[in-house]
């Protein structure tokens, strides 16, 4: 009975050790990503956009995830994005995953003549490729409203 539940103890310590490493110390992560915006109005326009992001994990398949992105700049307007959503991932494999997000998000146009905003659902669709237990790339397109899409790549970094 002792050797058994050495045994199962052995076999225990080593399940956890190898499952410690394969997390980040912390749930917390940060990342940066870069990509093309696309504004579906009177004038269809294709704009550079860049954001950063933060989020929580609650394991391995939900995170909570703030965000902050420069959707477009035409002459002296620009159109931000804050947004908050529930991120679920799929793992295809040890380092791909699917991603999929819903949530809430607040568009902001401020031009030299002031300023208005409208809030929204957004979502989006995305893999992930993790390269190391901090580091993983994205590629992801979101749906901010019905009119404004943006594809993006970036990269992500857990602590």
């Amino acid at each position: 009975m002792l050797k058994q539940s050495l045994a199962a103890l052995m076999l225990l310590t080593a399940f956890a050790s190898a499952h410690a490493q394969s997390q980040p110390a912390t749930p917390f992560y940060v990342g940066v990503d870069l990509g093309k915006s696309r504004i579906d109005d009177d004038h269809s326009s294709n704009k550079t956009s860049y954001g950063a992001f933060g989020g929580y994990k609650f394991n391995d398949h939900f995170a909570a995830e703030l965000s902050l992105r420069h959707l477009a700049k035409d002459g002296d307007g620009k159109l931000m994005q804050a947004g908050l959503t529930v991120v679920a991932t799929a793992p295809l494999t040890n380092d791909f995953s699917l991603l999929a997000r819903l949530g809430y998000n607040r568009l902001r146009v401020s031009t030299s003549e002031g300023s208005f905003g409208e809030s929204a659902a957004m979502f989006g669709l995305g893999t992930s490729y993790q390269i190391n237990k901090q580091v993983s790339l994205r590629a992801e397109f979101q749906r901010y409203r019905s009119n404004i899409t943006s594809l993006n790549a970036g990269v992500q970094y857990a602590f």
